[in-house]
């Protein structure tokens, strides 16, 4: 895997007296916010029961982007590194609203309880919603920039007025009807930037909905009882269990997306066409893999997403035919894209 950046384990391999063992994946699971620091231990490795000598252990590694060779004995000191792990990540937090204040002062209480200061800037893009007061009281003493539009020009209009003035490293477009996890930020940056080609990373979003972001779609990764447990002790157990690591999606929906500067200034702004949203997020992504970025999910990261709140408010109060603007921007989609 080249990488021009951050570490990437390439082979790791622990010797005994009696056996070689294969101890890559172990060791790529122990690498944390562009640093590999642990003690060398039979224990750690729990794959030899003979306590003989000679335990050694060698790894190959790219530590941006120069290849590297190590050996270390047992009780020795294993510390690794990046430039990226001094290296202070911005990110613009774009979050569109409309109505539904008490989603959304959720959403922005747990992005000042789990968000490390200073690496982030919340970018407030609301479509005149009736309500702000207290959303505004939230926002006091938080690093932001409040955008306030006379008419609800839906998720695709708004988010484009937050693009247009962010600046960031990188920028996360956030639905009001999420509540984040902790170091939920901190992990998609890592993740996004230990790889070159990664242009887009997105979380787990518990067993809620039918996106790829969905522990629905992903059983795998926890045990049954898992879909018992509250969104904390699942993250907690994800960043446990799969720390750094992702798996490659079609697409990463705009519940939340985790962006790099640059494919933003490559591809741009939202289609205006997709409206008030949906499908959206589709077009943007293939535009991403069209120019060479992979899209990924991050799973050693969960927050939990409610889901469409703001259409089905729209819906029920303003008449809105969602399942008309989802048959609209899909044939629409299909038409820019060459499909029938």
């Amino acid at each position: 895997m080249e990488n021009e950046s951050g570490i990437v384990i390439k082979k790791a391999v622990y010797y005994t007296e009696q056996n070689v063992l294969d101890v890559t994946e172990i060791v790529s699971g122990l690498v944390k916010d562009n640093k590999l620091y642990f003690i060398v231990s039979n224990e750690l490795f729990k794959k030899d029961p003979h306590p003989m000598l000679i335990k050694k252990l060698k790894i190959d590694c790219i530590v941006d982007g120069v290849e590297k060779f190590m050996i270390a004995d047992e009780g020795q000191v294993v510390e690794i590194i990046s430039k990226l792990s001094a290296k202070q990540i911005m990110t613009d937090i774009i979050i569109p609203t409309y109505n539904n204040e008490a989603l959304t002062v959720n959403c922005f209480n747990s992005i000042k309880k789990y968000t490390k200061e200073g690496t982030y800037r919340i970018i407030w893009v609301d479509n005149n919603s009736k309500k702000k007061e207290l959303v505004k009281q939230i926002l006091e003493g938080v690093n932001h920039i409040s955008i306030f539009l006379t008419e609800n020009q839906g998720f695709v209009g708004a988010v484009n007025e937050g693009l247009k003035i962010s600046d960031t490293d990188s920028v996360c477009l956030l639905n009001n009807d999420t509540v984040v996890t902790d170091r939920w930020l901190e992990k998609l940056n890592s993740s996004l930037y230990n790889n070159k080609k990664l242009g887009i990373i997105g979380p787990m979003t518990g067993y809620g909905g039918d996106s790829p972001h969905s522990l629905v779609l992903n059983r795998q990764l926890l045990s049954p009882e898992a879909e018992w447990w509250g969104i904390e002790k699942v993250n907690n157990y994800l960043e446990k269990n799969y720390s750094g690591r992702t798996i490659p999606v079609s697409f990463v929906a705009f519940l939340c997306a985790l962006i790099k500067r640059e494919v933003i200034d490559i591809v741009g702004l939202l289609d205006v066409n997709f409206d008030m949203g949906m499908w959206d997020d589709v077009d943007w992504n293939r535009q991403a893999q069209a120019h060479g970025y992979d899209i990924a999910l991050a799973i050693d990261t969960c927050i939990y997403h409610k889901g469409r709140s703001t259409f089905h408010v729209v819906e029920r109060e303003e008449g809105l035919d969602v399942k008309a603007l989802l048959k609209k921007n899909k044939a629409y989609l299909d038409k820019k894209w060459g499909y029938k």
